[in-house]
């Protein structure tokens, strides 16, 4: 049972140095942005700002909240993964500081749904927040997921809906395809190694309690003071789109 989930943390590991790799070395594609920016321009520019929206931090957490009357567990990872993704992500954008593609091609040659960024580029932060939601539930409700129908049904959705949320970075004009790339297997990484944290695997040299070890973090999430500091020392996850 052990295999698939430390398969798949090896995969988004390759594949994030896969992405970095590629941008170092050739760069963004702007033919391959051209392509899917036109493409997602004919759907409504509402649907694309709504989805995108999905990958904000706070937006994320909000509803994922329900399923603290569960399954505690996916939530809590997440809430674990601000930190790393949050820090990774300002790091990343700061080293590479690379420009977006309203920076780089002329305004007739791109759809652009909101506002115009210009700057910071790789990684994707709200793909980061999409994928760590989707590592959570997907790995955190897997063994719920043999048993019940609707378990599986959230699981996709939730897959399916990361998806959505990292194309909309390039429907709406804020990021190379590269990006949403390298910000899907960070954010993975990010959300499964927090859910191995939580339930304290002792094959990542971690103690197996019966308890979670996440409660902390929700000591210091939502309440005032407390929350704001995780929240803030994150913030860069949320800070940058």
């Amino acid at each position: 049972m052990f295999l698939i989930p430390h398969l798949s943390l090896w995969i988004a590991a390759l594949g994030l140095v896969s992405a970095v790799t590629w941008h170092v070395t050739l760069g963004p594609s702007a033919e391959r942005f051209t392509w899917l920016n036109q493409l997602a321009s004919h759907w409504p520019a509402a649907w694309w700002d709504g989805i995108t929206h999905l990958g904000d931090t706070q937006i994320a957490l909000a509803l994922m909240l329900p399923l603290m009357l569960w399954r505690a567990t996916p939530v809590l990872a997440l809430v674990a993964a601000i930190p790393a993704g949050g820090l990774g992500s300002m790091l990343l954008k700061a080293w590479f500081d690379s420009p977006r593609p309203a920076a780089v091609l002329p305004p007739d040659a791109l759809h652009v749904i909101g506002r115009v960024l210009t700057q910071h580029s790789f990684p994707s932060g709200h793909t980061i927040t999409a994928f760590a939601v989707a590592a959570a539930v997907w790995l955190g409700l897997r063994h719920q997921a043999t048993a019940s129908r609707m378990v599986q049904t959230l699981r996709v959705l939730v897959l399916a809906v990361a998806c959505l949320v990292a194309l909309s970075r390039v429907a709406v004009g804020a990021h190379w395809p590269i990006d949403v790339v390298a910000g899907a297997c960070f954010g993975w990484l990010a959300g499964q190694a927090a859910l191995l944290w939580c339930n304290g695997d002792q094959r990542f040299g971690m103690y197996r309690g019966g308890r979670t070890r996440c409660w902390p973090w929700v000591c210091c999430w939502p309440g005032p003071g407390g929350a704001n500091t995780t929240w803030r020392w994150a913030g860069g996850w949320h800070g940058w789109p």
